[in-house]
């Protein structure tokens, strides 16, 4: 038997129907993400060096979905690490708890530590608990001179799963 044009060419409409359906709400930043690799500085564990190092600063990063890659870790701070802590003069820390289930995306307040161990200004980011036990965070470029997102595995109230296989698959 052979298919009519009419029938071939409605078999290709639907299929690309069903492809732009599926691509439609298609961004998901878990897979398009920027990376942040090798900054071992950005570690809340790292004291700058005034006499030696360059301070990170994250005013001119650009506003972007970003996954952490650095052998110290991918957590974001949720306490001050305190001023010349992650490779910069102050660093940016998270007020929160970080998403612990994943395809959960949350908006959180994010602080610059100030040389007093406060909060000397803030704003929100987004971030997200991704399928394969990784984090993504939307980060905003800094206002504050000489300030940087800090980032290594000592997060409080958050463990990775050991397999979150079973909540992911659809």
């Amino acid at each position: 038997m052979v298919a009519s044009s009419s029938t071939c060419c409605g078999i290709i409409f639907y299929l690309i129907q069903v492809c732009f359906l599926q691509l439609g709400n298609a961004f998901d930043p878990c897979y398009e993400y920027s990376t942040i690799s090798n900054e071992e500085k950005r570690s809340p564990s790292y004291n700058f060096d005034l006499n030696n190092d360059i301070p990170i600063s994250d005013e001119r990063l650009t506003q972007d979905w970003y996954r952490i890659e650095m052998d110290t870790g991918s957590l974001i701070p949720n306490q001050s690490p305190g001023a010349f802590r992650c490779g910069t003069f102050n660093p940016i820390w998270l007020n929160g708890i970080l998403p612990s289930v994943p395809n959960v995306q949350v908006s959180l307040p994010v602080c610059v530590q100030s040389f007093d161990n406060g909060c000397s200004q803030t704003w929100n980011i987004n971030i997200k608990f991704c399928c394969g036990n990784y984090l993504v965070y939307e980060l905003r470029t800094s206002a504050v001179d000489k300030s940087a997102y800090c980032f290594g595995n000592v997060s409080s109230g958050f463990n990775f799963l050991e397999s979150n296989d079973h909540i992911c698959q659809m």
